[in-house]
Parts: C-alpha cells; structure tokens; sequence
C-alpha cells in the first residue's frame, strides 16, 4: 500500500531572492484517489470571473479622431466662465493615449 504526501508550494521572497519552499502537510495511506480526496478536503480553491486580462493581445479599440466639444462652459464659483480649451488632434500612441495630457499648458485649472 503506497503511503502519499500531501505537498503545498508557494513562492517566498522577491527578485533575486525569490524561490519555492514546499511543505508537507499531511501523508495518506492508500490508493491514489484517496489521496486526492485527502487534498481535496484539504485545500479551499476560490473561483472568480476573468473581467480583464492584462495579457491579452487583442487589437485596442479604436480612438474617436476628434472629441465632442463641451456642451458649456462651467463657472466655478467666485470666478467667471471658464474659457473653453481649443481641441486640437492630439498626438497618440498606439494604444490610444495621449502622447501629452490635455490639461498640461491650462491657465484655467487651480
């Protein structure tokens, strides 16, 4: 009757350092599938709904070319209305941002 070990791996420390420690944490005596029913009993597995991959290789939507212009201006208070910033085509990466932020050169945010 072969004896199993039940053996849990996890990952300790960072960079250069990092490395695997594995720790046994219980033997069984006996067939294989008693063995798997042991760790089974054992160990708590949680499953949860991929929302986003950061991995996936799918092309990036495509960007509008231009943005809607603002409906109006606002009027923070104690100040007047708010010029409105000239939209121009901004420069952008391949994944769709811009190469500089919109509000970068603004006089009108304080």
């Amino acid at each position: 009757m072969p004896t199993w070990g039940l053996v849990v791996e996890t990952t300790v420390g960072v960079g250069k350092r990092k490395h695997m420690e594995a720790q046994v944490v219980a033997h069984v005596a006996g067939p294989r599938e008693e063995a798997l029913a042991e760790l089974e009993r054992r160990a708590r597995f949680t499953v949860a709904e991929l929302l986003e991959d950061s991995a996936d290789t799918a092309p990036p939507e495509p960007v509008p070319e231009e943005l809607p212009a603002p409906a109006a201006a606002l009027e923070p208070a104690g100040k007047g209305p708010i010029a409105p910033v000239a939209e121009e085509k901004a420069e952008r990466y391949a994944d769709g941002v811009p190469v500089r932020p919109s509000w970068l050169g603004r006089t009108d945010l304080a």
